[in-house]
């Protein structure tokens, strides 16, 4: 019998999605991203019926990164951010109201 060891196997790092707000919006909202390496990011907003409204590409650097969302040019409603960065995709929720 021998003590207890714990072994900790590190996550691969990723493209994550961390947060989107605040939630609901008004006129703007911030989606906050996690880059594991230095690519281009796509964020685009998606209306119910799958459509999309609006859609940017930056460039960013590895870490946290904090994008602006155009909540104030939107109608009410819900929407789904999809972000794409490095071959992985990331989705999240949006509720806009006016």
């Amino acid at each position: 019998v021998s003590d207890v060891v714990r072994v900790r196997r590190p996550v691969a790092p990723g493209l994550a999605v961390r947060a989107v707000f605040p939630n609901p919006a008004r006129e703007q909202a911030t989606v906050r991203l996690d880059l594991p390496d230095r690519e281009a990011v796509t964020v685009a907003l998606y209306d119910v019926l799958g459509r999309q409204v609006w859609s940017t590409t930056d460039r960013a650097g590895p870490g946290r990164r904090d994008l602006a969302l155009p909540a104030g040019r939107l109608a009410s409603g819900v929407y789904t951010v999809q972000v794409t960065a490095g071959g992985q995709r990331e989705r999240a929720r949006l509720t806009v109201v006016h």
